[in-house]
């Protein structure tokens, strides 16, 4: 898994830098005159799009085919399958794993949402309160893109030290 959020976070590092490097060649070209942060956030997009069109449809083709594990009853709907496997897959935490795996479960729900908040609401809180512009608020997310990619190869070499 640490392998994956390194590449995932690595990916990242290279799509903000590709921005970054736009912007700050933007700037002597009048980008960032009225209306500038408009035009970076529509390049942003652009590449983001781009990306995703290219890299997602390659890992579509690169992955392995697998046989069926469950066969969809007679009379079910496929659109309900998974939401009742997910219950299913519920109750057996609840009832197997209360004590340590449920509560974990649990405390993500408003771990992860609070982190997706966070990322969200730090650009709004960069721009108007420490009064960032664009290419900072670029660097400062390279610094932290990067900083995340090598923690995550040092926590997976040295991830006896990090069990609490």
């Amino acid at each position: 898994m640490s392998t994956f959020s390194a590449y995932q976070f690595a990916s990242q590092f290279f799509v903000n830098a590709m921005i970054i490097i736009f912007s700050y060649f933007g700037r002597d070209n009048g980008w960032f005159t009225q209306g500038g942060q408009i035009q970076t956030a529509m390049f942003s997009q652009g590449v983001t799009a781009f990306y995703c069109v290219v890299f997602l449809s390659w890992c579509w083709w690169l992955m392995p085919s697998r046989p069926k594990k469950h066969e969809l009853p007679k009379g079910r709907s496929l659109l309900l399958a998974g939401f009742r496997q997910n219950w299913s897959t519920c109750k057996k935490i609840a009832k197997h794993y209360r004590g340590g795996l449920g509560w974990f479960l649990l405390s993500m729900i408003p771990s992860d949402a609070a982190a997706q908040a966070v990322a969200s609401t730090s650009v709004v809180y960069l721009n108007r309160v420490v009064s960032l512009d664009p290419f900072q608020l670029g660097i400062f997310f390279e610094v932290a893109l990067a900083g995340v990619t090598i923690g995550t190869k040092v926590r997976s070499k040295y991830s006896i030290l990090f069990v609490f």
